[in-house]
């Protein structure tokens, strides 16, 4: 193993620069990198995204790496800079390159000592870069790394780890989408809380977001409630509880069809006949059943509004199958024939995808009795937002048990020659198992949402010295559940099913979201008892080279780290990277609260002390509101 210390000397020239493909730099002087990156002017212009972000420490430094490094090792510049990356563990430094990644096998000691020795000569940008074997550990210098770390969060604010790189671009998010007159249960959640986190994320990079809710409120299932209703509907009891009543509605007409196909042995139902039978009647405009329609769609989506507002979320757009033209859908089925697409299926209009992908098999687009499918009525809404919107991304977030239903339509997208299908994305997620809406067997949201609730309640009673004001101590409850069922959720592979059980549901030891909170609310407490001493102006001109604890250092080094999660989340739109990110910060913090006071210290040194504590609170929080979460001021 190999050790190199940087040496602190005020300037060097560059070696020649390299920069992404296709753009010329002229050269530049270390002076006036250093200028550039530790001051308001950016010098590198028109490359990666991260770069345009002058907080995003570690993708300027993998600048810094790749510039120097690439006309010594001449390989591909962009492969280079990719190939570097942040560590799994703080020890092994905070940019690490794996040589063999870029066909480097089995370099000469003295040659890669002679490269880290030019990397460090005449600057201070780096503590120290390790040889261990075939990998290249770089540790920055920590004077640097606090100054600038420290100082931009706390000048940025709650804009901190965004970026303006895609402010011309916009994304159209349609997530939730839940049946109507059906509860909002945990299986709806995953997409709903996925979504909006999606949605999150790409606004903190700069993108403008549409969010849409496309409901279910088209098709078969819709004649299952409405003749359900017709049997078994009580007004009075629709009029006092319309959404519970509807779907003790669909369970006993479900229960109902299975048992008459059971007793008629032929897989025939007279009940399934006549829901058959109503949605013809909707799709040819019959009065009384649309009445019928409008009158329980209005009632699910007046409690769906009430059941978002309680997570904190609203919609841009409330949209559904049923606002598809029928001259829409006409005009696509006659576009799939003339393109040769469909065949017809014992009456019905079918695609067969098997000669572009033999896995995606065959699919109706249309029944034998002229009725349309959710795929057509898809197809069709993809088109009509594509003209609207203009998109230049749309995203779908859709559980995996529908992942072949996604590629098939897709696919049929591809065959009808639309240009920007390119521009569509499929964002899959595991299912909630143990439940199933028609057995009856499923949690509702307000349940979850109440029984989360009364649990912190307990525990925020039970404290011994209480700092929430008995006025405002349920709706921190709330808040408490809310980020306890937010993140059981999305600490997990979001690709992962599970199985919903109250346990896990209600789990508040180790990695939680009220742990999350908690962190969050304590530092609220640090800065408030000390306002009246130190201002935040204070903290923006701290001298933080008094930052020497080890334990200082490691917070610092996971503070500048923020930026890269935010792009390591963002490449594969996984939750999971940022919560295990934030709880790895929050541990950090944890274990400066043993050494590092802030009372009872020297101005100076609390005053250091309590800018790392700031910088962290906002970090934490700026974290937790891309995961749809309101950071908790106290409790």
């Amino acid at each position: 193993m190999h050790c190199f210390k940087g040496k602190s000397i005020s300037r060097y020239q560059w070696g020649r620069a390299h920069y992404p493909i296709g753009i010329k730099h002229s050269r530049q002087s270390l002076s006036s990198i250093q200028a550039s990156y530790f001051s308001n002017t950016p010098i590198f212009k028109h490359t990666h995204p991260s770069f345009l972000n002058k907080s995003d420490i570690l993708a300027s430094y993998k600048t810094i790496i790749a510039d120097k490094l690439q006309p010594l090792f001449n390989v591909d510049y962009n492969h280079l800079s990719s190939s570097l990356h942040k560590p799994n563990k703080l020890e092994d430094g905070d940019l690490i390159l794996p040589l063999p990644k870029l066909g480097l096998h089995q370099r000469h000691s003295s040659e890669l000592q002679h490269y880290c020795e030019l990397i460090t000569r005449d600057n201070d940008f780096f503590e120290k870069i390790v040889i261990k074997g075939n990998f290249l550990q770089f540790f920055f210098n920590h004077d640097r790394l606090l100054n600038k770390t420290i100082n931009d969060i706390l000048k940025s604010g709650s804009n901190y780890g965004k970026t303006d790189c895609d402010t011309s671009k916009s994304i159209l998010v349609e997530f939730s989408s839940p049946n109507i007159a059906k509860p909002f249960h945990a299986g709806h959640l995953r997409s709903t809380i996925i979504g909006e986190f999606i949605s999150n994320l790409y606004e903190t990079f700069g993108w403008k977001v549409i969010r849409m809710n496309y409901l279910g409120d088209w098709g078969k299932q819709f004649g299952i409630m409405a003749v359900g209703y017709e049997k078994f509907g009580d007004p009075k009891e629709l009029e006092n509880d319309p959404i519970n009543h509807l779907f003790e509605v669909y369970v006993r007409t479900n229960t109902l069809i299975e048992d008459e196909m059971k007793k008629d042995g032929n897989n025939q139902s007279d009940t399934r006949i006549k829901a058959q039978e109503f949605f013809r009647r909707l799709e040819e405009g019959d009065v009384e059943a649309l009445a019928l329609w409008k009158h329980l769609r209005s009632i699910s989506i007046d409690k769906y509004i009430k059941t978002y507002s309680k997570l904190g979320m609203q919609f841009d757009v409330y949209s559904g199958e049923s606002e598809v033209k029928k001259q829409s859908i006409f005009n696509t089925l006659k576009q799939l024939k003339e393109i040769g697409l469909t065949q017809d299926n014992h009456g019905a209009t079918e695609i067969d995808l098997t000669p572009y992908n033999k896995k995606l098999g065959k699919i109706i687009v249309e029944k034998s009795d002229n009725t349309s499918l959710y795929i057509t009525r898809d197809i069709c809404a993809c088109v009509d937002r594509h003209q609207k919107y203009n998109f230049d991304k749309m995203i779908y977030v859709v559980a995996c048990q529908q992942d072949l239903y996604m590629n098939q339509f897709f696919e049929i997208l591809k065959q009808m020659k639309l240009t920007w299908v390119d521009k569509l994305e499929h964002i899959s997620f595991g299912m909630v198992k143990g439940m199933s809406t028609r057995k009856g067997n499923v949690v509702f949201l307000d349940t979850i949402i109440a029984e989360t609730t009364k649990q912190m309640l307990t525990v925020l009673q039970s404290k011994k010295q209480l700092t929430v004001p008995e006025s405002e101590m349920r709706d921190i409850a709330e808040q408490l559940g809310l980020s306890a069922i937010l993140i059981q959720d999305m600490k997990s592979k979001r690709v992962n099913n599970y199985t919903f059980d109250w346990k896990r549901m209600l789990s508040f030891e180790g990695n939680t979201g009220p742990y999350l909170q908690y962190t969050h609310s304590r530092l609220c407490a640090i800065q408030s008892k000390c306002e009246d001493i130190i201002s935040l102006d204070d903290c923006k001109r701290a001298n933080l080279s008094l930052l020497k604890k080890p334990e200082a250092i490691i917070l610092t080094r996971l503070l500048s780290q923020y930026h890269y999660t935010l792009q390591k989340t963002m490449e594969d739109k996984e939750p999971s990277t940022l919560v295990t990110y934030l709880f790895t910060l929050s541990h950090q913090i944890s274990t400066c609260y043993n050494s590092m006071w802030v009372l009872g210290q020297p101005k100076d040194t609390a005053t250091a002390h309590l800018a790392l504590y700031l910088a962290s609170k906002q970090v934490l929080a700026n974290g937790l509101h891309i995961l749809g979460i309101q950071p908790i001021q106290q409790m």
